[in-house]
């Protein structure tokens, strides 16, 4: 199962996660909480127009912000990893505002633990 927070959940150049993100971030808990066999990876993107280092810099900070509302949640630690993959993978190309608000992103896939 995969979760997406927009771009639009964040403010630009910012780690901060806005109201509008609550919702689908309650509903990953809600999974994980139900489905304690599972486990979760939170990866965040950037759009390309920073620094390579510093997009990714700004994804984990991202991620790790999304991480720790799940844990606040009463997800266990261990359960649910943040990494930040700054312009590595955009889904469209930067050449607008709007790209750019898509491809800065976060992701959260929900897996079965073996």
């Amino acid at each position: 199962r995969m979760f997406v927070l927009p771009g639009s959940v964040w403010t630009l150049r910012q780690s901060v996660l806005a109201p509008e993100a609550f919702p689908v971030l309650d509903s990953v808990a809600a999974v994980l909480t139900a489905e304690p066999n599972t486990s979760a990876e939170v990866s965040g993107f950037a759009h390309d127009r920073l620094v390579p280092a510093d997009n990714t810099r700004l994804s984990q900070r991202r991620a790790e912000a999304v991480r720790n509302y799940i844990i606040a949640r009463g997800i266990p630690v261990g359960r649910i990893t943040a990494v930040g993959r700054g312009s590595q993978v955009l889904i469209v190309s930067d050449t607008t505002e709007a790209a750019r608000t898509a491809n800065r992103r976060v992701e959260i896939r929900v897996t079965r633990n073996p």
